[in-house]
């Protein structure tokens, strides 16, 4: 009897988390989903208030009446502009490493 009912009581567990987990439908979402964007059950204003105008003097403080020229950042001395043949330095350490193999 005992043992019964403690079936029953995992079984009635394994219900209620099976409801919780259950996907809603595609379209009984979608529909849920255009409802609360046309008729909100709360008005955002009163819950979070007026949004106010930033006032961006504040936030950029600094006002210039000249800004420096934006200059290139590419590197044009770079090795990959003018290649040469050279050896990887993993396999120059490897050979000191392990002793050279050729």
């Amino acid at each position: 009897m005992l043992s019964h009912m403690k079936e029953l009581i995992q079984n009635s567990c394994r219900m209620e988390e099976m409801k919780i987990t259950r996907k809603i439908p595609g379209e009984r979402l979608q529909n849920a989903l255009q409802k609360q964007v046309v008729q909100p059950s709360i008005d955002p204003d009163a819950y979070f208030g007026p949004v106010r105008t930033p006032m961006l003097n504040k936030i950029f403080a600094r006002n210039r009446t000249r800004y420096n020229k934006r200059t290139s950042s590419a590197l044009w001395t770079s090795p990959m502009s003018n290649p040469k043949k050279g050896t990887s330095k993993f396999f120059e350490l490897q050979s000191v490493k392990y002793g050279s193999k050729s």
